[in-house]
């Protein structure tokens, strides 16, 4: 289990895009990263493990071991872990009084005067419903400067190959509970062919006109979004600025 947990934490550290993966594939999103319990689990783990790997080889079987085997073999995994815990409620409260803040990267594809929206379940406390929300999003943890790469990057890995020309057209903020709030950059992404994209019945583009009479199946974040997404397709269309789009 010990081994487990080692390896989930050097994935999350090595591999970062990896794990976020994984973590949209469970449907798991946080604002908060972990990244300082992960190197707790990494260092206090590799020592735990390195140390059972010399009371087995140098010494004796651990299975003969006495009292002070058996907190060393089975105890110490457990303090590992409730110290993480600790760590980490810790370093939430603390962020919360900070007035915690994390960035979220959305990404909407443009065609001419068209957009590349995709549904998402946006789940209650009553219900679950579908809405059209951008396709492309994901929490970013680097420099400012930074952001445009990644959200190319995210981009790439969306359409399955190498990206350039995001745009942001809008920064703004957006409360996840009363102490927390995320910042949110929105970025454009002009496509120069309509068909380089996959379009399906969750997956579609959509002029401004069909989303206008949409309004209730868009998303709170699309449709503060939506008048400065008209705002570049149109600028966009007017000079021609999608062919610059290197893909």
């Amino acid at each position: 289990m010990e081994l487990i947990l080692l390896i989930t934490a050097l994935i999350h550290l090595l591999f970062p895009q990896a794990y976020r993966t994984l973590q949209h594939r469970l449907k798991f999103r946080s604002p908060f990263t972990y990244v300082l319990e992960a190197k707790i689990i990494v260092a206090l783990s590799t020592v735990h493990l390195f140390v059972l790997l010399i009371f087995g080889y140098l010494f004796r079987p651990i299975s003969e071991l006495d009292f002070t085997g058996y907190i060393i073999v089975y105890d110490i995994p457990l303090v590992i872990y409730i110290l993480c815990v600790a760590i980490n409620m810790i370093g939430i409260r603390i962020a919360i009084l900070k007035d915690f803040q994390y960035t979220l990267i959305r990404v909407v594809p443009i065609f001419q005067k068209n957009i590349y929206l995709k549904q998402r379940c946006l789940k209650t406390d009553i219900d679950k419903h579908l809405l059209w929300d951008a396709p492309i999003e994901s929490s970013f943890n680097g420099k400012p400067e930074e952001t445009e790469n990644f959200a190319n990057k995210i981009v790439g890995e969306a359409l399955g190959r190498d990206c350039k020309g995001c745009r942001n057209i809008l920064s703004y903020q957006s409360e996840i509970s009363c102490d927390c709030r995320q910042n949110i950059l929105l970025f454009a992404y002009p496509i120069k062919d309509f068909d380089e994209i996959t379009r399906n019945d969750n997956k579609r583009f959509f002029t401004f006109d069909e989303l206008g009479r949409l309004s209730e199946s868009l998303s709170p974040y699309l449709k503060h979004e939506l008048p400065y997404l008209q705002m570049i397709a149109e600028v966009w269309d007017h000079f021609d600025t999608p062919s610059q789009s290197e893909c």
